[in-house]
């Protein structure tokens, strides 16, 4: 993180609080969580980062 800017840090903090809510309020958990974990491997593989390896089994 030490590459990111206070406000580009701000906006990461952000959307993760915001995510939470998001599943807080989802009357299906499942689907929201799916739904997050498709838009963040979109962006970390926008980012160059190969998320295929990093399944938890």
């Amino acid at each position: 993180m030490d590459n990111m800017n206070d406000n580009e840090l701000k906006t990461v903090t952000i959307t993760a609080y915001m995510n939470l809510q998001r599943l807080k309020a989802s009357p299906d958990i499942q689907k929201e969580l799916a739904n997050q974990e498709c838009e963040l491997k979109a962006k970390l593989e926008a980012l160059g980062i190969v998320v295929d390896n990093l399944k938890i089994q």
